[in-house]
């Protein structure tokens, strides 16, 4: 589960490259939470979702965007060391809850794909 995230601050190094982010102190930068972060997909569907970014002051492009997808079965608290760890290394990470899991399950009892996730009926 790690290598993927590996290769994706690989890449996001490269991409980087024309805006330098700020190196980390030794500890990781200070976080900021932001705890429900609410969007609306195209069929109406609300999702919820927490950002967690340095509180430190941003370089000129902003801190680089980390999407974590928690595993199936489980919410946007899934692995919050990890999502710590990388927040600390000068990444804003965005975690939310798929269709069908935590808080975007209960806050869609009406609408008519409640009942399913990413990959079909719950």
């Amino acid at each position: 589960m790690r290598l993927p995230c590996l290769l994706l601050f690989a890449a996001a190094e490269v991409a980087a490259q024309s805006c330098p982010r700020p190196l980390p102190p030794a500890d990781g930068h200070p976080l900021a939470l932001d705890p429900v972060v609410a969007l609306t997909y195209s069929d109406g569907y609300q999702a919820y979702g927490s950002l967690i970014r340095p509180s430190v002051t941003p370089p000129t492009c902003g801190w680089p965007l980390v999407v974590f997808v928690h595993p199936l079965g489980s919410t946007r608290a899934s692995d919050l060391d990890l999502q710590n760890l990388i927040a600390g290394q000068g990444y804003a990470v965005y975690s939310y809850d798929v269709r069908g899991h935590g808080q975007s399950m209960a806050a869609n009892p009406t609408h008519p794909n409640a009942g399913s996730t990413l990959w079909g009926p719950i």
